[in-house]
C-alpha cells in the first residue's frame, strides 16, 4: 500500500470514529482485540464424522467490548452452531479513540480443532511419531 493510501485510510479511520459510527478493522487487527477465546466443543457425533475447518464470521463489538452482532460469512453447516456457541463466550478489548471507547466491526476466523488436536497432546505426539516412522523417545 502506498503512503498516501495508508494516510487516507488512517484519516478515514479517525473520521468514522469521531462521527460515532462503527470502526471497520482489518481481520488481523480484529483478531488482536480478542481477550478470551473459548475453544469450540463439537458434539461427539460431529467429531466422529471427520468434518473440520474454520467458521468465518463478521462481528460488531460495542464500545464496552461486548459482542453486539454476528453474521456468518462461511463455514460447514455442521460446524456453525458449535462455533457460534464458542464465539458467544469470547471477550473483546475495547478500542479507544481520543480517550473514548468506540464500537468496531471486523471479520474473525473461528478455528475448529481437528480430532488429534482435541486429544491429550502426549497421545497426539505418539500418533505423529508412529505415523512418521519414528519411535517416541
Amino acid at each position: 500500500m502506498h503512503v498516501p493510501a495508508l494516510l487516507a485510510a488512517a484519516c478515514a479511520f479517525v473520521s468514522v470514529a469521531a462521527s460515532g459510527q462503527v470502526i471497520l478493522l482489518p481481520s488481523f487487527e480484529a483478531e488482536r482485540h480478542i481477550l478470551h477465546r473459548e475453544p469450540v466443543r463439537l458434539p461427539p457425533e460431529i467429531g466422529e464424522t471427520g468434518i473440520r475447518g474454520n467458521v468465518v464470521v463478521s462481528v460488531e463489538v460495542d464500545p464496552e467490548g461486548r459482542l453486539r452482532r454476528v453474521q456468518l460469512v462461511s463455514g460447514h453447516p455442521l460446524l456453525v452452531e458449535p462455533a457460534l456457541r464458542a464465539l458467544r463466550q469470547y471477550r473483546f478489548r475495547p478500542i479507544y479513540l481520543s480517550g473514548r471507547p468506540v464500537a468496531w466491526r471486523g471479520t474473525l476466523r473461528i478455528r475448529v480443532p481437528t480430532p488429534a488436536a482435541r486429544q491429550d497432546p502426549r497421545e497426539a505426539g505418539v500418533w505423529l511419531a508412529a505415523r512418521s516412522g519414528m519411535a517416541p523417545g
